[in-house]
């Protein structure tokens, strides 16, 4: 019940910051737009949260192979419809949906298809499928006691990026 509570405070914060990442001409604005950030890590920390209650569901290569099918398929088809209406919106009607980042360009449509670059918000559907990715690796490690392994490797990757 209490993380619902997070994740409806983060949506509706996450929403906020991109109806005001357009207009940040007021200094009430300007201060909502630099202390909603957090909504960003909770709404990641949610989604984590919930991913919990699958640690029973991954101890063979086929449950963890099982899971991770179901989980891009969850991740990647709203995001695949969010591309197939916006570009329909896009031929439609050219005046209303021209200025939104979208380029009717078939480099730029595989792009956007695979992740690699093209329409701006397919970070997020990345984000997830990374995190999707990695969490059988951590539920391992937790079963084993050896978190602190990945929690070194993290911390010093983080830092050679960070120095690089």
């Amino acid at each position: 019940m209490h993380i619902d509570l997070l994740r409806a405070i983060s949506i509706l914060g996450v929403i906020i910051l991109h109806v005001l990442s357009y207009n940040l001409n007021s200094p009430v604005k300007s201060f909502l737009w630099n202390w909603l950030n957090f909504v960003v890590a909770g709404f990641i920390f949610c989604s984590g949260f919930v991913m919990l209650k699958h640690l029973d569901k991954l101890s063979t290569l086929r449950q963890i192979l099982l899971w991770l099918k179901n989980r891009f398929i969850r991740l990647l088809l709203p995001f695949y419809y969010y591309l197939i209406i916006h570009y329909l919106l896009l031929l439609l009607f050219p005046n209303y949906f021209s200025g939104l980042g979208l380029k009717p360009e078939a480099n730029y449509i595989l792009k956007s298809v695979f992740l690699t670059g093209g329409a701006a918000l397919n970070w997020l559907p990345l984000l997830f499928i990374e995190l999707a990715v990695i969490f059988p690796l951590l539920v391992f490690l937790a079963k084993r006691k050896k978190l602190f392994v990945y929690v070194i490797f993290a911390f010093l990757v983080t830092l050679v990026f960070t120095v690089i």
